[in-house]
C-alpha cells in the first residue's frame, strides 16, 4: 500500500498539507526498507508528532545558581574570560557548564566559580552552528535521538544514528549496507570469481586479496569443499573484483526468500540449508551423505524482493566415511607369504580414497574404524589356517593378527572384525592376510534366483573421531 498527502490514515486526514506530505513519505519509505503496514504506520504517525513537538515554544530553564557566587556580565564582548592570580601564577579557569537563561542570553560557569553572561542573544544562533570538539574530548556519554526516524532516502555513509525499530544503532557503510550495531556482524570480503555474484548468495573463503581481504566465491554442499571454509551470506551484489560484506549473523534483506529460484516453497520459520548442487543457493532440505550438511538460516519474512533471513552459519562436525568391495575370487600364491586383500570397487566415500586396489588413504587427521568381511572357502578336506592382520602405511601393525582355520572340503567360513587405528592425511591401511595351504580361497560366490551375488570382501572405514 502507498499512502500520500490526499490518501492517508484518518487520525493525520485534518493536519496541514506539510504534515500530510511528512507522513506518506516516511510511511512508504518505511514499506520499502521491508516493515510491515502496522510499523510502517507508526513510523510516519510518530514523525508528524515529532515535527509537530518542533513548532511549539522552547521552554528554557534559567541555570540555577550558589546564592555565594559572582555574577559578571560583560558589555563589550559577547564573551568574557576572567582569570586571577594567585601566587604569582596565572590560572586559567575552564568552562564548568553552560545554557541560555529565559532572556535567552548565554550564560557559562566557569571552574572558579564565576558566570559569564552573554550580552545580545543573538549569540544563540552563532553556537548553534559554529560550536564543535577541537581537542582530546572526554565524555560520559553520548545521548542519541532515539525518535530521528531516518529513512533509506536520509542516510548517507558514514551516518551514525539511531534505529527505533530495531533498537539499535546503525552505521551507513560506503556500499550502502547499514551494520545495526549488536545484532549483525560482518565480514569484508572480495568477489573472487569472474561473475556478479548476488545479494543474499552463500560465499565461501577461496584465498586473500591485497590488504588481507578474504576472496570469496560460491559454496557448494556436495562434499566436495569443508564446511570449514564457509565465510556468510552476501549483503549486497558484487561484481567480478569488487570489495563488499557478507554477514556471518544478523539479518540479510531485500532478496528473493520464496524458493523459487531452487525450485521450492519457503515460509517462515523454515530452516535453510548450503544447496548441495546449486552453488551459492540455499534449500530447505537438509542434504545427506556423501552431500554436507551446513545450516545457513531461516526464513524472516517470505518475500521476492523484500525478504529476510536471519544469518548464522552452523558447522556441523564432518566424519569421513568410505565403503570399499571385490567381486573377484583372491588366492595366495604362495604358502606363509603375507598378501595384500584387494578392493576394487568403491561403493561410497567421503574423505577416503582406495589407492592401488589396497590402500584405504584417509585426506583428515581422525580416530577410524576399519570394519571388514572376507568369503573363504577351503578347496580339499586337509585342515588349514589363515592368518589376518592390519598394516599401517607398510609397517605391520602391532597385536593385530588373528588366526582362523578351516576343516574339510567346500567348507565355507566369513571371517569379519574391526581395527581401530589413528591417522594422518595422506596415510594408508591395507588388510593383509597369509595361509599354510593355498586352497583357502576368498571366493565370491554368483548371484541366485533368489539373493544377490556375495563379495569376495567388503571393507568399511568410518571415522569415529577428530
Amino acid at each position: 500500500m502507498q499512502w500520500s498527502a490526499d490518501n492517508t490514515i484518518p487520525s493525520i486526514q485534518d493536519k496541514s498539507l506539510k504534515l500530510r506530505e511528512l507522513f506518506a513519505k516516511v510511511a512508504n519509505a518505511s514499506l520499502e526498507k521491508g516493515l510491515s503496514k502496522e510499523e510502517a504506520i507508526f513510523a510516519g504517525t510518530n514523525a508528524v508528532k515529532i515535527e509537530e513537538r518542533k513548532n511549539q515554544p522552547a521552554k528554557v530553564k534559567a541555570p540555577k545558581t550558589p546564592s555565594h557566587v559572582e555574577s559578571l556580565r560583560s558589555y563589550t564582548n559577547p564573551f568574557e574570560v576572567v582569570t586571577k592570580a594567585q601566587e604569582g601564577q596565572i590560572e586559567v579557569p575552564t568552562v564548568k557548564a553552560a545554557e541560555f537563561d529565559a532572556e535567552g542570553h548565554l550564560v557559562i560557569l566557569m571552574s572558579d566559580g564565576r558566570r559569564v553572561v552573554t550580552k545580545g542573544k543573538a549569540v544563540e544562533q552563532h553556537i548553534d552552528q559554529r560550536i564543535g570538539v577541537s581537542v582530546n574530548p572526554v565524555f560520559d556519554h553520548v545521548q542519541m535521538n532515539t525518535t530521528a526516524n531516518y529513512t533509506a532516502e536520509d542516510h548517507v555513509p558514514g551516518m551514525l544514528t539511531w534505529n527505533e525499530f530495531e533498537d539499535c544503532l546503525d552505521i551507513v557503510q560506503n556500499d550502502g549496507s547499514i551494520l545495526q550495531v549488536g545484532l549483525e556482524n560482518y565480514v569484508q570480503v572480495i568477489n573472487h570469481t569472474g561473475a556478479t555474484l548476488q545479494n543474499g548468495a552463500v560465499v565461501k573463503f577461496s584465498g586473500v586479496a591485497f590488504e588481507e581481504i578474504p576472496e570469496v566465491n560460491p559454496m557448494i554442499a556436495d562434499g566436495s569443499v569443508e564446511p570449514l571454509y564457509i565465510v556468510g551470506v552476501l549483503t549486497n551484489t558484487l561484481i567480478p573484483g569488487q570489495i563488499g560484506r557478507a554477514t556471518i549473523l544478523g539479518k540479510v534483506r531485500a532478496i528473493n526468500t520464496t524458493g523459487s529460484d531452487v525450485g521450492e516453497t519457503w515460509v517462515r520459520g523454515d530452516l535453510l540449508w548450503a544447496h548441495p548442487s546449486q552453488p551459492g543457493k540455499l534449500t530447505k532440505f537438509r542434504p545427506t551423505a556423501p552431500n554436507v550438511s551446513v545450516s545457513i538460516a531461516a526464513v524472516l519474512k517470505v518475500g521476492i524482493t523484500n525478504g529476510v533471513l536471519l544469518v548464522r552459519p552452523t558447522i556441523f562436525p564432518r566424519l569421513f566415511y568410505g565403503t570399499f568391495s571385490s567381486a573377484l575370487t583372491q588366492t595366495a600364491t604362495a604358502i606363509n607369504t603375507p598378501k595384500a586383500v584387494t578392493f576394487e570397487t568403491t561403493d561410497i566415500s567421503s574423505g577416503v580414497r582406495m589407492v592401488n586396489s589396497s590402500r584405504v588413504t584417509t585426506d583428515s587427521a581422525g580416530l577410524y574404524s576399519f570394519d571388514f568381511r572376507l568369503q573363504l572357502t577351503s578347496s580339499n578336506s586337509a585342515q588349514k589356517n589363515m592368518y589376518i592382520w592390519a598394516r599401517k602405511n607398510g609397517t605391520d601393525i602391532t597385536r593385530s593378527s588373528s588366526k582362523v582355520t578351516l576343516v574339510g572340503n567346500g567348507v565355507e567360513l566369513v571371517p569379519s572384525w574391526s581395527f581401530t587405528v589413528s591417522m594422518q592425511p595422506g596415510d594408508y591401511f591395507e588388510l593383509m592376510y597369509a595361509v599354510n595351504d593355498t586352497a583357502i580361497l576368498i571366493n565370491a560366490p554368483a548371484s541366485t534366483t533368489f539373493c544377490p551375488a556375495t563379495p569376495s570382501a567388503t571393507i568399511r572405514v568410518s571415522q569415529i573421531n577428530l
